[in-house]
């Protein structure tokens, strides 16, 4: 090897150790930077929390407020985060207004548009936490409600609870729309908050939605609308639980104890109760029993005489919840010479008597 490759060579590794070096120091003064920041923030944080509760109760002497927006700004935009779900009415309102008039929703609407997707999902989360005050969401405009189809899917999340308490009619059924065609994740997220909009939401957008070619959007919303427990109003109930797909005839039999009982959907339960599917059998049992359908009782008792153990004592318990025929049913299928007729009749009927205390 010559002088010179030596020497290009020693040059290389030089420049190598200056760059680790370089990237050592910057790592250690960063570490020191966020130690020191960290530090600081711990040591005004309870100030700070008094000063936003005195604030929120009514006091309206901000000069200590400013300071600490001068001087550790972005502890109180945290502080303020603390108070999510802890406040409602005229304090988070106030609230809200002190992160406007300090000129953080600005800074929020401006981060949003960042390219760090650390800084843009917390400019979202916050902006959507304040949305819920009018004046806000009139400075915000309409990025919100942009952003519910986010590639981001965290964004995204933010920008629906935004819309959610925006309680417009528009907003809240496209909700609705990313709840059923997104994620499970997103649906299980997103199923608590559509809840107070149950009933608008099922004037027109859910019945819409019910009547989808699409079997993963019509199992979502029947998913949904088992969550909300609310009555509902459904025009096609017999289609669903005649639907190919099983687990949508399963949650559409769920849901019938929540729905007008008309004949149509009283003959489905008892269409229910022979399907060849033991989970869907199993369900339509379940909602016979809860609306006490006499006309089940003929269905029952086949399931008691034919069906599998297990299914035999779905159907025995039913039948347990229809004095005093489905009683009576019991009494004779407790002498069956099928011993899991007899014993599921027996145990079922047992049971009854002990709750009601004969």
């Amino acid at each position: 090897m010559t002088s010179i490759e030596l020497s290009a060579a020693g040059i290389l590794l030089g420049g190598f150790a200056l760059l680790m070096l370089a990237m050592f120091s910057v790592a250690l003064v960063r570490g020191l930077v966020w130690r020191r920041q960290t530090d600081t923030s711990a040591a005004v944080a309870p100030e700070l929390q008094d000063v936003l509760v005195d604030y929120v109760s009514g006091n309206n002497d901000l000069t200590r407020i400013r300071t600490f927006a001068r001087t550790n700004r972005r502890d109180v935009a945290a502080a303020m985060m603390r108070f999510e779900g802890a406040l409602g009415g005229s304090a988070l309102d106030r609230l809200c207004d002190l992160a406007l008039n300090l000129g953080l929703v600005g800074e929020w609407v401006h981060d949003a548009h960042s390219r760090d997707s650390a800084r843009r999902r917390t400019a979202f989360a916050r902006l959507a936490f304040v949305s819920v005050y009018e004046p806000c969401r009139r400075f915000v405009g309409d990025m919100l409600f942009h952003a519910l189809s986010d590639p981001d899917p965290e964004i995204s999340l933010w920008a629906c609870r935004a819309a959610i308490q925006s309680g417009t009619g528009e907003q809240v059924e496209a909700v609705f729309d990313l709840a059923v065609s997104g994620s499970f994740l997103t649906r299980i997220l997103l199923t608590e908050a559509l809840r107070r909009y149950a009933n608008p939401l099922c004037e027109h957008a859910v019945p819409q939605a019910l009547r989808s070619p699409d079997s993963h959007r019509v199992l979502a919303v029947l998913d949904m609308l088992v969550a909300w427990e609310r009555a509902v109003a459904i025009d096609n109930l017999p289609d669903l639980v005649g639907h190919r797909n099983k687990d949508i005839r399963i949650q559409a039999l769920k849901l019938v104890p929540l729905i007008p009982l008309t004949p149509e959907n009283r003959a489905a339960i008892v269409r229910g109760l022979a399907d060849p599917d033991p989970e869907v059998s199993t369900a339509a049992a379940l909602s016979a029993a809860r609306l006490k359908l006499e006309e089940a009782l003929p269905a029952l008792a086949r399931m008691l005489r034919v069906a599998s153990a297990e299914l035999a004592r779905t159907a025995a318990a039913a039948l347990a919840e229809m004095p005093p025929r489905g009683w009576e049913a019991l009494e004779e299928f407790s002498t069956s010479p099928n011993l899991a007729t007899a014993a599921a009749a027996e145990g079922a009927l047992e049971r009854a008597r002990r709750r009601t205390g004969l």
